[in-house]
């Protein structure tokens, strides 16, 4: 038989958020920035999973100029045909050639851009999910350490506004919900 620790009491899994945001903090009005839109990830996940996003975004938003410079080529290839008066074979070869290169570079790109943005989707998605879990853990445990009796007098009821009355549990997770939408809509737009 195991004893818990307070350490393993507060952690729902393996990872615990980082608590970068105070009480106070929210409290007060929140600026939104990069740093609140990734709070609850933890370390090894902004290193893990934000990197790897970020360089597959960059490189899968390279690829649609790239294809721009391969069609180049393949007109290129055209353009000098159509500058001989008289083609010969080899001319043609020449052609036929530049064409298959070029058709052959925009399968092999557009495969990559596929294989590219699909990483990159599953990546940001991921980032999402593990953030929403910090958040969610993040209040379970700010409402899991609060006494009974905040649960029966003062549940979702503003600390500043003694005359505001409780809201209850469905109340409280409407205001959260308003919050949570306001500050998400804020750091967007």
């Amino acid at each position: 038989m195991s004893v818990k620790t307070s350490h393993d009491v507060n952690d729902l899994y393996d990872e615990s958020p980082r608590q970068s945001i105070d009480i106070e903090q929210i409290n007060s009005s929140i600026e939104p920035s990069i740093r609140l839109l990734f709070s609850f990830i933890p370390r090894k996940n902004l290193i893990f999973l934000v990197l790897p996003a970020i360089f597959a975004s960059i490189i899968a938003g390279g690829v649609a100029p790239f294809m721009t410079f391969v069609v180049g080529q393949a007109f290129d290839a055209f353009a000098n045909f159509s500058s001989i008066p008289s083609p010969t074979r080899s001319a043609k070869d020449n052609l036929l050639h530049g064409v298959g290169i070029a058709a052959l570079e925009l399968i092999g790109l557009a495969v990559g851009a596929l294989a590219l943005s699909s990483i990159t989707s599953c990546l940001w998605i991921w980032i999402g999910e593990k953030n929403a879990m910090g958040l969610r853990k993040a209040v379970y445990v700010a409402v899991a350490n609060k006494d009974m009796s905040w649960f029966d007098m003062q549940m979702g009821a503003s600390e500043t506004d003694a005359s505001q009355e409780p809201v209850g549990a469905g109340g409280m997770m409407a205001k959260f919900s308003r919050y949570v939408i306001r500050s998400v809509a804020t750091i967007i737009y």
